[in-house]
């Protein structure tokens, strides 16, 4: 301790270690004692590294002053060795809390001012503000930061609840980010304010002082991990909600131990209304898809919040909004911390005692980094060369030096993989097992999953990764490749073919993206296309290099370059021709599938351009294939598509014979899923007919013939379902759609599952049945979180929010505002047919601003995708309803602007009616 001026100066590591086994001295005679007194728990509480701390317990040990055993840590399976004083340890930190009583600190008075006190002193008057005496340890850590003392306000306010709040740290720079986001906060709108940045830049530390900036507010802070489920959350904001008064959300789970989300989230809102408490969520980037997809849910009810605010600290952006929410919504407020500017990063530096002549240098080894400006040491300045380098071994030496090899290898071969890793990968290195993983976890460089995988910290990774000789990182990526290429789900592929791009293993690269490639860019994994560059088609065979066509024609169609699409089906067929005529009988079978394929995907593309014409011709040409060279279920495919095109066409008769020519061949070949999907077909024709007796014979048909395979039975029971709505057997219908929904759920098809319950929706409308449409709602709902974002799906998404508005029986009993958010929230994937739909539902159930707000964000969005025609229509509606509101200058300000568009299109009865406006 210095005695410098009788100051009180920051104390030393050994110092701040003894400070704290001093606090839990109490523990030294018990069977079980707190992780706080190991190695790792020490290292976390003083947030030092553990090599440090490993150094000053030697040392303490070498003087007498600390003994170590082994003992059980509470709520941990195994040993571990522990630390405490010994009787000399005690009275050393005794007589230094005596001798620290008679130096001077700077305080920050109850008045607001600095003066320059005793520590007697100090302590005597903390005492009376926070209402007990803190510990040496506590003054130390909590109030006194090196050069002055500071007690939070807040602690003087006992009707103020805060829970897991960190106490503030000495806190420099970020002044504008600081001042952005408490605007945020004050926003009405927001609800969720979200910190984002890579590891080490201060998240935490930043939302602490937001939080404390909030005097008023109670809050509860909450570290996100990889096992966090929302039931942890919702417990532990019950509990904390019940603290001030609010018991609505405990009370639920009590009644419920199986946590019904909507139940909870409903009792949740009713606590938050009346509290308006501030929530924290760290390091959100570690939560798994079910706290994501509540997260979701609480966005899109954010005003029932009553302006509770979210606070969330992420490394990555969270999955749980978009980018309206943040720019029209205004639901999210999202701020990326950089790192520390100049003048911020001396002053950080200046606080840590780093000589003025070092600042420079500081600042451009760790490039405003603060967790690197934590680690900067004097001692880096002594090398030579660049200063990044230099930084980069000084981490190395303080992070990695104490590693073991088996560890460094485990290291090493995480930080060469894009995703966590399997601990079966790890344990095929010599000397490492289960015990090896667990100690790197225990010391916070490995990162452990529920699934049983693992990563390595992300500025850990990248220095490994830098580090390594040419010949390392190849063996690393072999014994990567050959790991995954027992793996077997779809990250894992992608990530199998990045690393056999790397290592050069180009023949493996090329069959796994051929066998894979179609699934993995139908499931949205855009990385396909780039893998597909790689790929040099002459070196193919023909039959590969027709599927390398097929995969190229589907990427080209995805970005909407038909024709390129299509030149590259026709040279696939080219080359299926040739071996169709030269190849054995076995190839020509596989062949002829492909051109099945080629031809469907001919006729899909005629689809998008309108042309009727085309994709006959395609499913004939297919037929006309699979009847020379295909089998029977090649043959019975090809007549079912081309009947399905016939009755696209309103060919009634043409279409009835093709499909009966279908339910032929797949009778020979005793498909009975097949046939049973086409008696379905045929049965919609005779409905089409209005010859309801053959329908219902070929409907029954299809129900009685069993299938064991659940998607498509539940697609079989969809369409009957279909049909018995078409005769208005409204109630026959409801019966056999639930059946649909309860096959496809079983099945996991779903969109079909979300189609299915959109019908289902329409009967419980017809037969007023509001039991059955809140189920619908429910069950929807989960579905919409969990399928993908294809047009097609999203374009169901929006027929569900639609009729979630349009059931207006029971949100009236709610918030009919309610389900129009989360519609708003995917008016992007409506069609035009669907955005005027809606529409027209809005006179019907809102009024003044909100009704103006929705159609002006309907304008908006038909604007910016050209949809003109709906535009105008949707523009004259606002006017309408305008004018009705007696509100003739902003009517005036939208007609003008619809007006020139409407002309543009040529939409003579739109410029009429915009006319009679005007006269008016």
């Amino acid at each position: 301790m210095g005695r410098d001026r009788g100051r009180l100066k920051r104390v030393t590591v050994p110092r701040r270690i003894m400070l704290l086994l001093y606090d839990n001295q109490k523990e030294v005679d018990k069977f079980e004692v707190p992780e706080l007194v190991t190695q790792a728990g020490i290292s976390a509480e003083l947030d030092l590294r553990q090599n440090h701390v490993s150094r000053a317990l030697s040392e303490l040990q070498s003087q007498q002053l600390v003994f170590t055993r082994t003992s059980h840590i509470k709520g941990k399976d195994r040993r571990k060795q522990v630390y405490f004083l010994t009787q000399k340890g005690v009275t050393d930190v005794q007589e230094h809390v005596e001798e620290v009583m008679i130096r001077l600190v700077m305080y920050h008075t109850d008045g607001g001012d600095i003066r320059e006190m005793k520590v007697e002193r100090v302590w005597d008057d903390m005492t009376e503000r926070i209402g007990q005496r803190p510990t040496p340890y506590q003054f130390f850590t909590q109030y006194f930061d090196g050069s002055e003392v500071t007690v939070p306000q807040e602690t003087t306010e006992d009707n103020i609840t805060r829970v897991n709040v960190p106490h503030p740290i000495k806190f420099v720079g970020r002044s504008e980010e600081f001042e952005s986001a408490l605007e945020a906060m004050q926003e009405p709108k927001h609800t969720f304010i979200i910190v984002k940045s890579i590891a080490g830049q201060g998240k935490t530390a930043f939302l602490t002082h937001l939080v404390y900036a909030f005097s008023d507010r109670h809050v509860h802070w909450y570290r996100v991990n990889e096992w966090s489920a929302p039931s942890d959350i919702l417990s532990e904001w019950a509990r904390f909600l019940k603290q001030t008064g609010r018991s609505s959300l405990f009370d639920q789970l009590g009644k419920d131990p199986t946590m019904d989300l909507q139940r909870s989230l409903k009792a949740l809102y009713a606590d938050l209304s009346k509290v308006r408490p501030l929530l924290v969520l760290d390091d959100l980037h570690r939560a798994g898809p079910e706290l994501i997809h509540m997260l979701k849910q609480m966005k899109a009810q954010s005003q029932l919040m009553n302006r509770t605010l979210v606070l969330v600290a992420s490394r990555s952006k969270p999955k749980f909004y978009g980018t309206k929410d943040v720019r029209i919504e205004n639901k999210v407020f999202e701020m990326e911390l950089e790192g520390l500017d100049w003048d911020s990063a001396q002053k950080l530096l200046k606080a840590r005692n780093v000589p003025a002549n070092e600042h420079q240098r500081a600042f451009m080894v760790t490039k405003g980094h603060p967790l690197a400006l934590q680690l900067y040491d004097p001692s880096m300045a002594t090398g030579v060369g660049d200063p990044s380098v230099e930084f980069e071994s000084f981490v190395g030496e303080e992070v990695i030096r104490d590693l073991t090899g088996p560890e460094l290898e485990v290291l090493k071969l995480a930080s060469i993989v894009n995703r966590p890793i399997h601990a079966e990968a790890f344990l095929i290195i010599q000397d490492v097992d289960q015990e090896v993983l667990n100690g790197l976890v225990d010391r916070s460089i490995l990162r452990r999953y529920k699934d049983g995988a693992y990563d390595v910290h992300d500025l850990i990774g990248s220095y490994l990764s830098k580090w390594m000789r040419p010949d390392e990182k190849q063996n690393y990526l072999s014994m990567a490749c050959d790991h995954y290429a027992t793996r077997g789900s779809d990250d894992e592929l992608i990530e199998y073919m990045r690393l056999l791009e790397e290592v050069g293993r180009k023949d493996e690269l090329v069959r796994t993206l051929l066998d894979n490639g179609e699934y993995l860019y139908s499931r949205g994994y855009s990385q396909v296309a780039e893998l597909v560059d790689q790929v040099r088609e002459e070196q193919l065979s023909n039959m590969d290099k027709v599927r390398y066509l097929v995969l190229r024609s589907d990427i080209a169609t995805s970005t909407g370059r038909t024709p390129s699409a299509k030149h590259m089906l026709d040279r696939a067929l080219g080359l299926c021709d040739s071996m169709l005529e030269k190849g054995k009988k076995a190839e020509r079978e596989r062949v002829v599938r492909y051109v099945s394929r080629i031809y469907t995907r001919l006729a899909e593309l005629s689809k998008k351009q309108g042309n009727k014409d085309q994709i006959t011709q395609a499913h004939k040409k297919s037929v006309r294939m699979n009847r020379k060279y295909g089998d029977g279920p090649g043959l019975g495919k090809a007549l079912n598509n081309l009947a399905m095109a016939y009755q696209e066409r309103n060919e009634l008769d043409l279409a009835l014979n093709t499909f009966l020519e279908a339910l032929k061949v797949f009778e020979q070949t005793d498909d009975e899923t097949a046939m049973a999907l086409v008696e379905v077909n045929i049965g919609e024709v005779y409905l089409l007919k209005r010859d309801y007796a053959h329908a219902k014979k070929y409907l029954n048909r299809a129900r009685n013939v069993p299938s064991r395979y659940l998607p498509a039975k539940g697609a079989i029971y969809h369409k009957i379902g279909l049909a018995n709505m078409r005769m208005g057997k409204w109630r026959a219908a409801r019966s056999t759609l639930d059946q649909a929904k309860e096959a496809l759920s079983e099945g996991g098809n779903k969109h079909l599952q979300l189609k299915c319950i959109n019908d289902l929706f329409t009967c419980a409308f017809v037969l007023e049945d509001e039991a059955e449409g809140a189920i619908c709602i429910m069950d929807g709902d989960k579905i919409v979180h969990e399928i993908g974002d294809t047009d097609a799906i999203e374009t169901t998404k929006g027929t569900y929010f639609l009729n979630v508005v349009r059931f207006s029986s029971i949100w009236e009993k709610d918030n009919i505002n309610t389900a129009l958010d989360r519609l708003m929230e995917h008016i992007d994937g409506l069609v035009p047919k669907q955005v005027l739909e809606f529409v027209e539902t809005i006179p019907q159930k809102l009024k003044g601003p909100v009704a103006n707000e929705v159609y002006s964000a309907t304008m908006d969005n038909l604007e910016k995708y050209d949809d003109l025609h709906p535009f105008v229509i949707v523009g004259i509606k606002r006017a309408t309803f305008l004018m009705d509101a007696g509100r003739k200058s902003e009517a005036t300000k939208v007609l003008s602007k619809v007006r020139p568009v409407a002309k543009r299109i040529g939409f003579k009865k739109a410029l009429s009616r915009i006319d009679e406006f005007k006269a008016k």
